[in-house]
């Protein structure tokens, strides 16, 4: 379906895999080892940290820029949802319960 080697992607372990046989759509791995800023850097582990993963905001920021990189400062305000989040894995890191009970 996205023309891709799934034993090539494992053995060479890129930050980008080209898709669908189109130079300008990829899909980019995450968390990998570009450097922060450049294109296709990201080190979100699931799905909820992208919006707020720096690397992957300056790798964002930088191909709509049609750019090598991008360096600029952000601060992320923590929205009520991923606040709940936080609340949760403390809960059950702390008192080992889902439900904090």
């Amino acid at each position: 379906m996205f023309h891709v080697d799934p034993d090539q992607i494992a053995a060479e372990d890129p930050a980008q895999v080209k898709i669908l046989g189109l130079d300008w759509a990829c899909w980019i791995r995450s968390p990998n080892s570009a450097p922060s800023g450049s294109v296709g850097a990201a080190q979100a582990k699931c799905h909820g940290d992208f919006d707020d993963d720096v690397p992957t905001i300056r790798s964002t920021l930088a191909t709509l820029l049609g750019s090598a990189s991008a360096e600029a400062p952000f601060a992320f305000r923590h929205l009520g949802s991923s606040l709940g989040d936080r609340r949760r894995r403390l809960e059950q890191t702390c008192l080992g319960s889902s439900n904090g009970f």
